[in-house]
């Protein structure tokens, strides 16, 4: 029971920050989504209409919620956000992010008690606990119904991989497979689970046919999914570049304090390394990623410091691991 007693802590600790971020401080940021018509406004455009998971689980959450709040109503703070925004479907974001948080948090902390896997103390356990769910709590100020879902769905799918492919290798790349497929519909920032996987896959088995082979499967099942899905929703829009924002985002000042915490957040990673071969996998990490954070500083906007936050959590991981 002791061994588990994180959970108890991570559970709290998400719940607390959820409701203090929600409801203690009213974003500066995210603005025009708040009722059902704004929301399809906006997420049924562009890159948002690929993220079909999310968007289907925040409606479906509204419906419940309309036993509860059988009227339109909106507090103030909301109003300033949306006009035709409304209290119900505030909480349905809120109610959303919070669970997957709080999944998010116990996955966190039975992969920190994963002690053949990781090599980190019980007091860091702790405090990465603490830094990791209060850092996905404060990037929430740009409130959107996928990002939480998809750092659970990261960390799920390597729990899932770790604990299982020793002893249930076929099993396990198979549930591995319909998860990242999940995780795909939900964001297509799941291509960065795939990278950590193949990664671990090569680094621990070499280039063998199993390990290129199973490497190759997870590939397959994002990139299937991520093609699917464009062509699908796909009506006049670009295909795969959505805007271009490079030049404001190397170049305004929020989107340099953005990149200001990558930096930082590297280091940070960089510094929680365990030995020198931990080092270079977060190195090679970044590197077979650039395709990823290209597209950030390419189409994203990086004052949403959200966005670094699935390298940063393989990072931390990265840092730990045992070679």
């Amino acid at each position: 029971m002791k061994k588990y007693k994180n959970i108890f802590f991570s559970v709290f600790l998400s719940l607390a920050f959820s409701y203090i971020v929600y409801f203690g401080f009213t974003s500066g940021y995210s603005k025009y989504v708040f009722s059902r018509e704004s929301f399809s406004n906006q997420y049924d455009h562009g890159i948002y209409k690929y993220r079909i998971l999310s968007k289907q689980l925040l409606l479906k959450t509204d419906d419940v919620l309309q036993n509860y709040f059988p009227d339109d109503k909106a507090a103030d703070r909301i109003l300033v956000l949306d006009k035709t925004g409304t209290d119900r479907f505030y909480y349905s974001y809120y109610l959303l992010n919070t669970f997957f948080l709080v999944v998010f948090s116990i996955v966190l902390a039975l992969l920190f008690e994963s002690d053949r896997i990781l090599i980190i103390n019980k007091n860091e356990k702790v405090l990465l606990l603490f830094i990791l769910v209060i850092l996905i709590a404060v990037t929430q100020y740009v409130i959107v119904p996928y990002d939480v879902a998809s750092y659970f769905f990261h960390l799920f799918i390597i729990w899932i991989f770790f604990i299982g492919f020793e002893r249930f290798p076929k099993l396990t790349v198979a549930c591995t497979c319909v998860l990242i497929i999940l995780s795909t519909l939900n964001r297509e920032s799941s291509a960065l689970t795939v990278t950590f996987l193949a990664i671990i896959l090569l680094l621990r088995n070499g280039f063998n046919k199993k390990s290129i082979g199973t490497a190759v499967l997870f590939f397959i099942s994002f990139f299937a999914t991520y093609i699917w899905l464009r062509f699908h929703f796909e009506k006049s829009e670009s295909l795969f570049i959505e805007s271009n924002r490079i030049k404001e985002n190397i170049t305004a000042y929020p989107n340099l304090m953005g990149i200001l915490f990558w930096l930082f957040s590297f280091y940070l990673s960089m510094s929680l390394a365990v030995a020198k071969e931990n080092k270079y996998i977060i190195i090679l990490y970044h590197l077979i990623s650039l395709p990823y954070i290209a597209a950030c500083f390419f189409s994203g906007i990086l004052f949403e410091i959200r966005l670094y936050i699935p390298l940063f959590l393989s990072s931390v991981l990265q840092s730990k691991l045992d070679t």
